[in-house]
């Protein structure tokens, strides 16, 4: 096998941005090209976390809702380690004219968002895109191609194969990446020989699982659905579609 450290696989859901933007979208952006995920964590001064202890690790909670301006987060990697300003491919964000606003809503000395017993992170207030008197900050509308937007994954939504051009419907699409040749099981010259090209445990798939299991299906290794991935040399990343039910 390769080595750990030399070994790496990176997958981003939706990478076209099409679940948000599906009228706009270009679904095959994401094929034989280079991207990375960014994640905006909300800046944890700015979180009431009671009743829970604000030193207690909480990092994977702190996901910030879609729309969220720069302002108000960190943006970190998959592995939570921040990035900096110069490798950011993510626009500034636009300037806007907002009666509504009348300072920045981060220096008002109150939290912008409450923790829940859920997990989930909610809006105390409806200006926290403002930045100054009658000023506000907003997501500049393109994104890059090959970027995660999980955040805006909607499973009831259809999405398209960019194999065939067809649109199915209760699919995601997955952009996937690794430094290692993707394995795919074939025919045996041996007539003989069984085929294993469509052997269900033979080749490289991608799975859906649910973290500690669901009500249907308590266990967390139970496939809630696969694919199987046949593009065997990627150069990037590479767009495979999965249905979500």
């Amino acid at each position: 096998p390769p080595h750990p450290q030399l070994y790496a696989i990176g997958m981003i859901v939706d990478p076209c941005g099409c679940m948000d933007a599906p009228d706009t979208c270009v679904p095959d952006c994401c094929v034989h090209r280079f991207g990375s995920a960014v994640y905006p964590w909300v800046k944890r001064e700015l979180v009431d976390y009671y009743p829970r202890v604000p030193t207690s690790k909480f990092d994977h909670m702190l996901l910030a809702p879609p729309g969220e301006i720069l302002a108000n987060v960190n943006l970190v990697d998959v592995y939570g380690g921040e990035i900096e300003e110069g490798e950011l491919r993510r626009a500034d964000d636009e300037v806007f004219l907002d009666e509504g606003c009348d300072g920045i809503a981060s220096e008002q000395g109150e939290y912008l968002y409450r923790l829940g017993e859920d997990g989930l992170l909610r809006p105390l207030s409806d200006k926290t895109h403002c930045q100054g008197m009658r000023l506000g900050n907003r997501p500049f509308p393109i994104k890059p191609n090959c970027s995660d937007n999980n955040a805006t994954v909607d499973a009831r939504q259809p999405c398209t194969d960019i194999d065939t051009g067809i649109t199915r419907p209760n699919c995601v699409q997955v952009g996937i990446a690794q430094t290692a040749v993707v394995i795919n099981c074939g025919t045996s010259p041996n007539p003989d020989d069984p085929d294993f090209s469509e052997h269900q445990h033979c080749g490289t798939f991608l799975e859906i699982h649910r973290e500690n299991g669901s009500p249907y299906h308590p266990d967390e290794e139970f496939i809630i659905n696969e694919q199987r991935i046949t593009s065997t040399n990627i150069s990037g990343y590479t767009t495979q579609t999965i249905n979500m039910t």
